[in-house]
């Protein structure tokens, strides 16, 4: 036997004695935190016996808290160099600098991409997060609740089908003014229905607008991130769906169509 035959076969017992890797968890294509893990329960078991002891009268709601538990969240999640420090640094950022602007919300907006552009699912902590921002957003907002709901639900319909048929191959004139016909005619129920040219600059300020982070550097945009997450994930089913529709919808009436911006 070789001395390379001897190291392959030294390599080989060794490799059969490792523990087999647990083969990733997904949802929808994303990979999620395994919070069952024992090494994951134990890091998280001494960062909140650490805190009990310094801090007896509570600690949950201490950023300094939260954003080491996001960091052995993200950690256990991902083995990316130094993204489980950055999540944990910009949480820090939100919660005691002018956290609580309007602006500042960006932050974990900025999160969130990051995540869906390596196809993971947001953690638990994070997730509280999220739903902290969108509840403060909501409940400082001074408009007609109920009736925005029903407005923001049909415009955000309308989006769907924009993107779904530019995703097909239909230009945005033409996805807008198919949008606003199928709005108007089946789900407005005595709203005021959206103008194509009203979608067209809804979608081209919210799906196409490329935004930047405290660094200066460019975001994806969501057409971008929406597109992206679809090449890979979307059902032949669902594209033949929307190829047959981008045929087959009327386009809007001269009234619902509006006025073109320059």
């Amino acid at each position: 036997m070789t001395v390379k035959d001897e190291f392959n076969q030294h390599h080989d017992e060794i490799r059969a004695r490792m523990p087999k890797k647990e083969k990733m968890k997904f949802d929808g294509g994303r990979k999620r935190l395994d919070t069952n893990k024992p090494r994951f329960q134990e890091a998280m078991e001494q960062l909140t016996e650490l805190y009990q002891i310094n801090n007896p009268d509570g600690f949950d709601s201490d950023p300094r808290y939260i954003c080491q538990k996001i960091q052995i969240e993200v950690g256990h999640l991902t083995h990316e160099r130094g993204f489980d420090s950055h999540c944990a640094n910009q949480v820090y950022d939100y919660y005691t600098g002018k956290a609580r602007s309007k602006n500042n919300a960006l932050i974990i907006k900025y999160i969130q991409v990051l995540f869906a552009e390596r196809s993971l699912e947001l953690t638990p902590t994070l997730l509280d997060i999220v739903e902290e921002v969108a509840l403060r957003e909501w409940s400082e907002s001074t408009f007609d609740k109920p009736n925005f709901v029903e407005k923001k639900a049909l415009k955000n319909e309308a989006y769907k089908i924009i993107l779904n048929l530019i995703y097909a191959g239909d230009s945005l004139e033409d996805a807008a003014s198919k949008a606003a016909y199928h709005i108007s005619h089946n789900l407005c129920d005595g709203h005021e229905p959206y103008k194509a040219s009203s979608l067209m600059r809804g979608y081209e300020e919210y799906f196409r607008k490329r935004k930047k982070d405290k660094f200066g550097n460019e975001l994806p945009s969501q057409e971008d991130v929406y597109f992206g997450g679809w090449d890979k994930f979307q059902d032949q089913s669902d594209k033949d769906y929307w190829a047959k529709a981008r045929e087959t919808m009327p386009l809007a009436s001269p009234e619902l169509t509006g006025v073109r911006w320059r």
